[in-house]
C-alpha cells in the first residue's frame, strides 16, 4: 500500500502493518479480511488464467503480498511485488519466501523502476484511494503494461454501507474518544468515477463489480463477543456465513453492499 507524496505517514503506515500482523488485534475483522481475500485471490487467478501465456506480474502496493503469493502456482514466468513502505516489503519477503520467481522492490509506484510494456498482469488492492489524483499512479499502470496487457484493481466503494461507517467514524472520533480515527488518508470511488479515471488513464473496461459483502455482518459479530460467545463457532454462524458467500455471487446485492469496487481493464 501507498500514499500519495505529501499525504505518506510512515508512522500511520507502520500501525497498519503492526495491526494487520497480529489476529489478536485485529479481533472481530479478522475473519473478514480471510473472507475478501479468498474472493479477491478467486478473481486474481480467474482473470490471469485469461492472459494465455506464461505472465509477468506485478502486485503493486502489495503490503503483505499475499494475494501475489497465492499466484505462485499459476503459469507465471516472474512475480513482482512492489511496496513502498519498509515494513510492507520487509512483511513481503516473508509471506512470499516459497513462492518461486518472485522478488520484493521497494518503489513509489508513480515512478516505477520498469520499462515500458514490460509486464502483462498488473493488479493493486487498497492503494488508489490513497492518492489525492489517482491518475498519478494509472499512468505507470498503463505504461509497464504490454499491448492488451491487463489490470485488476480493488478500491472502496462509495455507495456501500461500510462508506457510511467509515465516514460516520471520521465526524464522531473528534468528539468521542472512544471511536478512534480512521487510520490513514483515503478516498473512495463509485463505479462510474472509476471506469472514467481508467479510461483517461489509456484503459478499456472489461468489467466493474462490487465485492466484499461481509462487512454486513461486523455488527452482529460484536454483538455476539460483547456476550461472551463466537458467532463462527455455531451452527447458526457457519450457516451464515454460508449464506453471505451465495450472497457474494449476486451482483445486484454487491453492487449495492460491496465493500469495494473490482475492475478488471486492460491496455486500449
Amino acid at each position: 500500500m501507498q500514499a500519495s507524496a505529501n499525504k505518506r505517514d510512515s508512522l500511520a503506515w507502520e500501525s497498519h502493518y503492526s495491526l494487520l500482523s497480529d489476529p489478536e488485534r485485529l479481533g472481530f475483522a479478522s475473519s473478514i479480511v480471510s473472507q475478501q481475500r479468498v474472493t479477491r485471490q478467486r478473481i486474481l487467478k480467474r482473470e490471469l488464467a485469461k492472459i494465455g501465456k506464461s505472465a509477468k506480474v506485478a502486485e503493486l502496493g502489495c503490503g503483505e503480498a499475499l494475494d501475489l503469493a497465492s499466484l505462485s502456482g499459476a503459469d507465471v514466468e516472474m512475480l513482482l511485488a512492489v511496496d513502498y513502505s519498509p515494513t510492507g516489503c520487509s512483511i513481503a519477503r516473508d509471506n512470499t519466501r516459497n513462492a518461486q520467481q518472485t522478488t520484493v522492490i521497494r518503489a513509489d509506484i508513480t515512478r516505477l523502476p520498469f520499462i515500458d510494456e514490460a509486464l502483462d498482469f498488473v493488479f493493486s488492492s487498497g492503494v488508489l484511494e490513497h492518492f489525492e489524483n489517482p491518475h498519478e499512479a494509472t499512468k505507470e499502470y498503463v505504461r509497464i503494461l504490454h499491448r492488451r496487457g491487463k489490470v485488476v484493481t480493488f478500491v472502496p466503494n462509495r455507495s456501500s454501507l461500510w462508506s457510511v461507517y467509515r465516514h460516520l467514524r471520521e465526524i464522531l472520533s473528534p468528539y468521542l474518544p472512544f471511536v478512534p480515527p480512521w487510520p490513514v488518508w483515503e478516498m473512495s470511488f463509485t463505479m462510474s468515477e472509476m471506469d472514467l479515471l481508467m479510461m483517461e488513464s489509456g484503459f478499456e473496461i472489461e468489467e466493474s463489480f462490487g465485492v466484499f459483502i461481509s462487512h454486513v455482518l461486523i455488527p452482529l459479530e460484536l454483538l455476539v463477543k460483547k456476550i461472551g460467545g463466537d458467532l463462527w463457532r455455531t451452527r447458526f454462524g457457519r450457516a451464515l456465513r454460508t449464506l453471505v458467500a451465495r450472497f457474494e455471487r449476486n451482483s445486484f446485492l454487491c453492487n449495492l453492499l460491496g465493500m469495494e469496487i473490482c475492475q478488471i481493464a486492460h491496455r486500449a
